[in-house]
């Protein structure tokens, strides 16, 4: 049975695909760059080029940006316009 917390589904750059963001970006996010800790969890690949982010980190991400989208929204901010 698969663990959603502990093995990776998608690789890194599967997971940008998914979610529709630069792969420079989610390589900042799972090395800590963008914040000084990494904003999503991964797990070390069974071999190189393997998947390595595990479900609920996609899912994290997902919830993460759809909070960020309706604060915008609620504030009638410029990124209101682009929902």
């Amino acid at each position: 049975m698969v663990d959603r917390f502990e093995d990776g589904l998608p690789t890194p750059t599967e997971t940008a695909s998914y979610l529709e963001i630069p792969q420079s970006t989610l390589t900042s996010w799972l090395k800590g760059r963008a914040a000084g800790t990494p904003l999503v969890h991964q797990v070390e690949p069974v071999r190189k080029d393997r998947p390595s982010v595990p479900f609920i980190a996609v899912v994290e991400r997902l919830d993460a940006h759809r909070d960020a989208i309706h604060r915008a929204v609620e504030k009638g901010g410029p990124a209101a316009y682009a929902v």
